[in-house]
């Protein structure tokens, strides 16, 4: 099955380089959706090269600024909300950036540790990565029940580089999938004993 993972486009917390997280609900701001709207011709014909089609149905996180960026890049596709496609959960974190924070002491022991224990009040990486893999591959068996050839997901830059660190062949490491927002990549989603896996990706 044909999978496309896309970021959503900028809000205003992503100008300012905050924490966006699953909390905070931000709506695209002008400069996103121009950006969306700048993407969608290009975005069309790279999905096309990589076998894929301007979805019928588009998976989306419910934040409203993936919702958005799916309405503005696929037009009439219908929205389906998949709660645990949501962007991790930065805790006290929220939508405070690096710059904020310099002097925090539990950003700093956060950030020491690679990121990987909770957030306080939040989630860890772990427990974000469980969260967006379970999601998926029920995104994934879903449509394979309802006869779906693609799946076109629009949810968030921490969910993508999750699915993609878990999943894609050959590995690679968690931050190396990073993308900018209105980016994504498009991949073969295949079964290989028993467990879901991602080959051939490419930058969309």
């Amino acid at each position: 099955m044909k999978v496309a993972l896309l970021r959503h486009s900028f809000c205003e917390g992503n100008l300012r380089h905050a924490y966006v997280g699953g909390r905070t609900d931000q709506p695209l701001c002008a400069q996103g959706i121009a950006e969306a709207r700048a993407r969608a011709g290009a975005l069309e014909v790279r999905m096309e090269s990589a076998g894929l089609s301007m979805p019928e149905v588009v998976y989306t996180s419910p934040m409203i600024r993936a919702r958005q960026t799916a309405g503005l890049l696929f037009g009439n596709a219908r929205h389906v909300d998949v709660e645990g496609l949501r962007e991790m959960d930065f805790g006290d974190f929220e939508n405070r950036s690096a710059a904020d924070m310099e002097r925090d002491v539990a950003y700093r022991a956060w950030v020491d540790a690679q990121c990987e224990p909770a957030c306080p009040n939040g989630e860890s990486k772990a427990q974000f990565s469980i969260r967006t893999c379970e999601a998926f591959e029920d995104v994934l068996r879903d449509a394979r029940e309802a006869g779906e050839r693609q799946v076109v997901i629009v949810a968030h830059g921490g969910t993508i580089m999750s699915l993609m660190g878990a999943f894609a062949r050959p590995s690679r490491d968690y931050y190396s999938w990073h993308v900018a927002p209105c980016f994504g990549y498009a991949c073969e989603a295949r079964l290989e004993d028993g467990s879901v896996v991602l080959l051939d990706a490419r930058a969309l």
